[in-house]
């Protein structure tokens, strides 16, 4: 959902109606959009009726910071399924990097740099246990 300003010319401190948990609403999908909405921050700040520095503070506020990478993660998940797809295209012509990528997106892939190497399987300490239960 995206949430419009309510007028181009209105500013916040003007706008009775707009509490500021709705404009801190906008302002987050605002940040999450990839363009920001076209928007440069002082043009977010203008339009927020805050200045610059406000800007850059919330976005440092964990709440608002949360909330931006939560509506992110909504967006790229929503979008996830038409990567696959091309992924897939490009594996199937034999592109070697959309197909290690394919693996690599397995639950069970296990990455080279996480996989015990043989060595160190083998100096791995075993305890073994007596059947009357001592070592």
């Amino acid at each position: 959902m995206i949430l419009l300003w309510p007028s181009d010319t209105t500013k916040m401190n003007d706008l009775a109606v707009v509490e500021k948990t709705e404009m801190q609403t906008w302002f987050c999908q605002c940040l999450a959009s990839p363009d920001r909405y076209g928007l440069t921050s002082k043009q977010i700040a203008e339009k927020c009726g805050i200045g610059v520095t406000t800007v850059y503070n919330w976005i440092h506020t964990p709440e608002i910071s949360d909330k931006i990478k939560e509506l992110r993660a909504d967006r790229i998940k929503s979008e996830l399924a038409k990567v696959d797809d091309v992924l897939l295209k490009k594996a199937m012509t034999g592109d070697v990097k959309a197909i290690k990528l394919i693996y690599e997106r397995w639950d069970d892939y296990i990455h080279k740099s996480q996989a015990l190497s043989l060595n160190q399987m083998i100096n791995l300490p075993i305890a073994i246990t007596q059947s009357d239960g001592t070592k």
